[in-house]
């Protein structure tokens, strides 16, 4: 029975179970009095790398900072002695490798991959990835709850640092991705494609890849199609086709999405169906089993495995390498023992520039030189043989990659690569055989398109043309030929574009342009474009030029011919915002204005303010356009003001204004100057007032002239005295005061005013 390791802090109660890297124990966290697994790595692991201790210590520790409610919480990394160990929460519920040993159901499957894939997203999110994600790893906690645990091999995805050698794997081969066989970079979405392969496990009751060894797992990963479910759970094919793409890209994103997918999927199951299958399946496998002789089973552990970082055809090749190497050892005869070391360390260095894809440079550092240096040392040696024979196929398979993607030139480069290596082999001299002819037969289509493009350029029909051109690569068309005779297509036709707009022929101008910019596009020079775009712009401004002035001419023709000041008014205001300093735009706009004022005046004259107030309105849509001089503005405002009366007010001054008439033709001045001043009480804006002064200095002036003609100079002072109080700018009653007080002595001026 194994001693059970002592470590501080720490009381081991059980042995809960063993892996390939720890095994795991119950205890008891003596001063937190609380249960605790207590992961201990094996001994030996840190024996067969010095370095381990620290990078173990290093990364279990990042993972120790995740926190989430469905990963097994870590709660103190360390070492001990030689003990690595790792404590953290105890879960008592089992894991689900125990509980797949019975069918589960929609729900109970569905609850318990989204909290793993809620935890898993979790942990990506942060930055690390699990790498052993299997059904040993996920356990149960006494309310049915699933979590994720053993997060001691997880690795931060942008992490420099190796847990392990270069070119090994570590992890569980049954669940590994593709590209964790293949020991490349990984991200969150390989912990996906183990999760899938768990749930294939879970619906089927076993895995879909097995094999002897971890290599042959890993390589089936790789290269084996994906697996097909039975027939009773065909809707669940689209979800395990997708959760096992080969390609990361072609998977889910996120583990959202795969519970979203396994949702969907599922809902089209009837109840029971899951079961029902489940239970025969077990059934079927247990039969299968009692039949078979008895093996020994195989727990599935995480391991490590070595396996070059290469594509599936390198690695295939590689493991077929190694075996023609350990054949070559056991052969008696051939070459030296000096002569062996040095083959093997010449295919040893061949195979690493293989993974690093370096199979026929730089020189010097190559596969193909080392395969051939190896070759020279023991020509006829079956094993070197077989190496060169690999390499062919290789740079053949790369020859027939860029066939695929059209790439002729690195077709024919890699099949001449090939036939250096095996110059013997059909399948390399078809596939020169084969390039040749493709390549000519490209040449020819290639020609054909050119023509055909050259001949709708000439034709105008410049969309097909430049669907047609971009059916050439870019190498042709960049070819010094092919530019300079599309360059004098385009410049022939600019030249037609450009005499069409000499011609005013405008728009079909600008169907030429619109036609050579796009085409202009494939021109590696772009001055051809700049001096197009160029002559585009200078069709459009002359185009508008035309049309503005053709409006303008319009507009004032339209003004002139207009029924009304505030039509005409309308069709300057157009003519200005065609031409804003237009002189005869503005000219009639200063004329129609005053119009427009004068008519205003009439209508209050009139009485008639409604209609006073609409005029108002049209001239203060001219004032606000700036179309209206200064005193045409205070003029405006006067007669706003002299409308701005509540209707009382209006009616009493039509009343005073109708008196005021009367008076004056009797006439009555004296009385008709009462009311001029109660008129005024009311208004002193009213645009009728300055006809009332001057109708007042009428009167008073015939008052004087009947009092000159009579000699009384002093009535005539008084009547001259009264008008210039009313209208100080009459120049007759001006006149007739100084005339009196001219004849008047001093006296007679001093009794009058006093």
């Amino acid at each position: 029975m194994a001693t059970l390791p002592e470590i501080p802090d720490y009381k081991i109660e059980s042995t809960l179970g063993r892996g390939g890297m720890a095994s795991v124990y119950k205890a008891r966290h003596l001063r937190l009095d609380r249960p605790v697994a207590l992961k201990v790595m094996h001994m030996d692991l840190a024996d067969r790398d010095p370095q381990f201790s620290e990078r173990f210590l290093r990364e279990a520790r990042i993972a120790a900072n995740l926190s989430h409610p469905y990963l097994v919480q870590i709660y103190d990394v360390n070492k001990y002695k030689t003990y690595h160990y790792i404590a953290m929460e105890f879960v008592s519920g089992g894991d689900l490798e125990q509980r797949m040993q019975a069918p589960i159901d929609h729900e109970e499957l569905l609850g318990i991959i989204a909290q793993i894939a809620s935890g898993l997203d979790y942990a990506h999110d942060k930055g690390y990835v699990h790498r052993d994600i299997k059904p040993a790893n996920i356990l149960f906690r006494a309310n049915g709850e699933a979590l994720l645990s053993d997060f001691g091999i997880a690795k931060a995805m942008d992490s420099t640092t190796q847990l392990t050698e270069l070119g090994s794997v570590i992890g569980t081969p049954s669940y590994m991705s593709p590209e964790q066989a293949e020991a490349k970079t990984l991200d969150g979405r390989s912990d996906l494609y183990s999760l899938a392969v768990m749930i294939y496990q879970i619906l089927v009751g076993k895995l879909p890849y097995t094999a002897d060894s971890s290599l042959s797992i890993a390589i089936m990963h790789i290269n084996n199609p994906i697996p097909i479910l039975p027939d009773p759970l065909v809707s669940l094919q689209p979800f395990i086709n997708k959760g096992m793409a080969k390609d990361p890209q072609q998977r889910f994103a996120n583990g959202a999405e795969l519970v979203s997918g396994l949702r969907e999927c599922l809902s089209q199951l009837q109840p029971g169906d899951l079961i029902a299958t489940q239970t025969m399946l077990l059934q079927n496998l247990a039969e299968t089993e009692r039949r078979q002789p008895a093996t020994t089973t195989k727990k599935t552990t995480t391991v490590t495995i070595q396996l070059p970082q290469m594509s599936v055809v390198a690695a295939v090749i590689a493991v077929v390498a190694v075996i023609a190497v350990f054949i070559w050892f056991f052969i008696p005869s051939g070459p030296t023992q000096v002569d062996m070391a040095r083959i093997d360390l010449l295919l040893g260095e061949a195979q690493q520039d293989i993974r690093a894809g370096r199979l026929v440079g730089p020189d010097g550092n190559n596969a193909l030189q080392k395969y051939q240096d190896a070759q020279a040392i023991a020509p006829d040696y079956e094993p070197v043989q077989q190496a060169m024979q690999y390499l062919g196929g290789i740079l053949l398979a790369e020859s027939e990659k860029a066939q695929d993607r059209n790439d002729w030139n690195a077709a024919a480069d890699m099949a001449k690569q090939a036939l250096q290596v095996v110059p013997d082999s059909p399948a390399v001299a078809k596939q020169m055989q084969e390039i040749a002819g493709a390549r000519q037969a490209l040449l020819e289509r290639q020609q054909s398109l050119l023509d055909q493009a050259n001949g709708l350029v000439a034709e105008n029909n410049w969309q097909q043309a430049l669907q047609v051109y971009k059916k050439l690569p870019d190498d042709v068309l960049q070819q010094d030929s092919v530019q300079q005779d599309l360059a004098g297509q385009l410049t022939l036709t600019l030249q037609q574009a450009k005499n069409k707009t000499v011609a005013n022929d405008f728009d079909s101008a600008e169907q030429l342009f619109s036609g050579l910019i796009p085409l202009s596009g494939l021109l590696t020079d772009k001055t051809l474009t700049g001096k197009i775009k160029q002559a585009q712009s200078e069709n459009r401004n002359q185009q508008n030029k035309l049309s503005r002035e053709k409006n303008l001419t319009q507009a004032l023709q339209q003004a002139a011919s207009a029924n009304s000041s505030t039509q005409a008014l309308k069709y300057y205001q157009q003519a200005l915002k065609i031409s804003p300093n237009n002189q005869q735009a503005k000219a009639g706009i200063k004329k129609n204005s005053a119009v427009i004022l004068t008519g205003i005046n009439e209508s209050i004259n009139k009485g008639d303010i409604t209609q006073a107030r609409q005029q108002i309105n049209s001239a203060e849509q001219i004032r606000t356009a700036g179309l209206l001089s200064s005193e045409q503005v205070s003029e405006l405002a006067r007669l706003q003001r002299g409308v701005d009366l509540s209707s009382a007010e209006q009616e009493q001054l039509r009343v005073l204004f109708d008196r005021f008439r009367r008076y004056m033709q009797k006439p009555k001045v004296t009385s008709a100057n009462k009311i001029y001043q109660r008129i005024i009480a009311i208004t002193t804006s009213d645009p009728r007032l300055p006809e009332l002064r001057q109708q007042l200095g009428d009167g008073y002036a015939d008052l004087a002239r009947k009092e000159q003609a009579a000699g009384d100079w002093g009535d005539v002072l008084t009547w001259t005295e009264r008008g210039l109080a009313v209208n100080p700018s009459h120049v007759e009653l001006q006149q007739l005061k100084a005339k009196a007080e001219e004849m008047l002595p001093e006296g007679r001026k001093r009794f009058i005013f006093f």
